[in-house]
């Protein structure tokens, strides 16, 4: 085994939220996601348009306990919203991704999460680089999407569970659709499909917050990963 099991990863997000430690946790918008170590990212500037990080206490009933699987996730179970913008947030520049802090500036970075739609199940076939659901899937071109496999399974070479993709224009039907490294990219090569189990595929929020709007992130949406070791 190269590392920690399933069950292990589970317990190690239930540590990390949901055990009131800290007591209070600070969610941040980022335009560009940091590293695992807290460098690199781009936080909308504190105070941009109204920009505030947004409190959250870490108990169970914001943070209920991980589910175990491949890879194990943990979940935010209350709807949370960032103030109302009063100015377009970075130049109207995409929110790609969400992070936590202990503190509501500066302060210690605690990790990353993506606010994800509920999933669809999904097969892709390698000789078409096609995914195909098995109801419609709603997205559009450039949409930014996310997979995960059952407990057990293997992800579709060469993807990963923590990378955003980008739905593209070419072989988009209702059902059906294509992805690419980077909006308006050209189609991942798909070298193997998935191996014992079921892959679903999960609408991430990609977009700007304009002057006059909010941002909200509805319940069991914001999903934090452990992925591997």
């Amino acid at each position: 085994m190269s590392g920690p099991s399933n069950t292990k990863k589970g317990a190690m997000l239930d540590l990390f939220l949901g055990n009131s430690s800290p007591a209070t946790v600070f969610l941040a918008a980022f335009t560009v996601m940091p590293a695992d170590d807290g460098t690199g990212g781009t936080e909308v500037t504190n105070g941009l348009g109204g920009y505030a990080r947004i409190s959250i206490t870490n108990n169970a009933t914001n943070f209920p306990a991980a589910s175990v699987a491949n890879p194990s996730v943990k979940q935010l179970a209350t709807q949370e919203s960032f103030p109302a913008a009063t100015a377009d947030w970075m130049s109207g520049a995409n929110i790609v991704g969400f992070g936590l802090y202990d503190a509501a500036t500066n302060g210690t970075f605690l990790g990353d999460a993506y606010a994800l739609s509920n999933p669809d199940l999904c097969t892709v076939d390698p000789a078409t680089d096609t995914f195909t659901c098995g109801a419609a899937h709603g997205f559009s071109a450039n949409d930014a999407v996310r997979f995960v496999v059952s407990s057990g399974a293997t992800i579709p070479a060469p993807l990963s569970a923590s990378t955003t993709y980008y739905v593209i224009s070419s072989g988009l039907t209702a059902t059906q659709f294509k992805i690419s490294a980077s909006q308006g990219g050209s189609a991942i090569d798909i070298t193997a499909a998935t191996v014992g189990g079921a892959l679903r595929v999960f609408k991430s929020y990609v977009g700007p917050v304009l002057n006059g709007t909010t941002l909200t992130i509805p319940a069991n949406q914001l999903q934090f990963y452990l992925t591997g070791f």
